[in-house]
């Protein structure tokens, strides 16, 4: 059951991340495409609302499911905390209810049946909501590691102080790694994709390419938050969380043991080492995209190629950073010095097949869906637009 809910939290966590990113981008893209009314734009800016509307959808479902493993797993996690978690809870899905069924339609069904102006305040108000449901899920994500501003009285959790639930050093390295994540994942995603699509069929120089001044700003973005990343690790992930040593600590494996416990240091050392090659091999590429990326020859057509590896590099850049983070909490599974045992339940082990079979079935229809909707829509040809593909 622990690695049942592990995995669906992984995944629920990178869809919220990916999809931040992407909400930002395409509402910033928006505002881009309302003064330069370009058709090549407008396409390749639908091909991208169908990648994120995918991303978001899939989001919310893997939400749903992950609650529902939570439930059956954790029953007892919400009867120890369900002081804190429910009302944070609360918000987070009216938040979410509200941005889906009000700017979030028109976002995806509005083009053309609303004033450009509405439209663009409708993609600024998705990407405001959709930072406040990430914003939600920080807060919680970081008091399950830590819970300050409660205290645990008579076997539950009770609210000792509002703000430090909100604002604690956990909260602020939380954020500041799902900014770097969503950053890193999202420009991978959008510059690979423009490498991908250099070895489709029917590829043109016009074809589903953003604009080039996003392409180029996305590069330099890419590259900055690839070296602010550095220094996170450096500052954030090796201090914070193990109170002290640097960077240098993790790769070289000086690691103390009584630091996190000697398993969980060697993970630590192994992933920091595995982030840091991610950030090295990112860079290059993202040097190559810039350079070669809007090269229109055939001859550069494999150096392009090169950069499709940023659909896959930058995800693992924020699951890197991800796992770090929990990691930090050593043998502090679920919340604060709470063992795993002392908030979870023993479902029959026929609940634990039946849960592993939904969430096999929708990790993987996950994947083909995202794979789709990055790949298929490469030729415009052979699908539709957005405004029929999507209901």
């Amino acid at each position: 059951m622990q690695a049942q809910l592990g995995w669906a939290l992984s995944l629920f966590q990178a869809l919220m991340v990916l999809g931040l990113g992407l909400a930002w981008l395409l509402a910033i893209w928006q505002w881009l495409i309302g003064t330069t009314k370009r058709p090549t734009h407008t396409d390749a800016f639908d091909a991208w609302l169908g990648v994120f509307a995918v991303v978001v959808r899939a989001g919310f479902g893997f939400g749903l499911l992950t609650l529902v493993l939570v439930a059956v797993g954790w029953s007892t996690l919400f009867e120890r905390a369900g002081n804190v978690l429910g009302p944070l809870l609360l918000v987070v899905t009216a938040i979410a209810f509200l941005t889906k069924t009000t700017v979030f339609s028109v976002m995806i069904n509005g083009r053309g049946r609303v004033s450009e102006a509405i439209y663009s305040f409708s993609a600024l108000a998705t990407a405001f909501g959709y930072s406040l449901v990430v914003a939600g899920l920080v807060v919680i994500d970081a008091w399950l590691r830590e819970p300050a501003g409660a205290s645990l009285i008579d076997g539950r959790f009770q609210v000792l102080e509002m703000r430090l639930i909100f604002f604690n050093e956990q909260v602020g390295l939380q954020a500041l790694l799902t900014v770097l994540g969503a950053t890193l994942a999202t420009a991978g995603w959008m510059i690979g994709r423009q490498g991908l699509a250099s070895t489709a069929p029917g590829f043109s120089a016009k074809s589903q390419r953003i604009p080039g001044s996003l392409y180029r700003l996305l590069c330099g973005i890419g590259l900055l938050t690839a070296m602010v990343s550095i220094v996170a690790l450096d500052q954030t992930v090796t201090r914070l969380v193990l109170d002290h040593g640097s960077l240098t600590d993790l790769l070289n494996g000086n690691l103390l043991a009584e630091s996190a416990g000697l398993s969980t240091g060697t993970a630590m050392i192994v992933t920091a080492r595995f982030v840091s090659l991610l950030l090295l091999i990112y860079s290059i590429l993202v040097v190559v995209a810039w350079l070669y990326g809007e090269v229109a020859p055939s001859a550069q057509r494999m150096r392009k190629r090169l950069t499709t590896g940023l659909l896959f590099v930058g995800p693992a850049l924020w699951a890197g950073l991800w796992s770090l983070l929990y990691l930090g909490k050593g043998h502090d599974v679920v919340v604060g010095h709470l063992s795993f045992d002392d908030v979870s339940s023993t479902p029959s082990m026929s609940v634990l097949w039946v849960s592993a079979c939904l969430l096999a079935i929708a990790s993987i229809a996950l994947l083909v869906a995202l794979w789709q909707s990055l790949s298929q829509s490469l030729v415009s040809a052979q699908l539709p637009s957005s405004q029929q593909a999507l209901p």
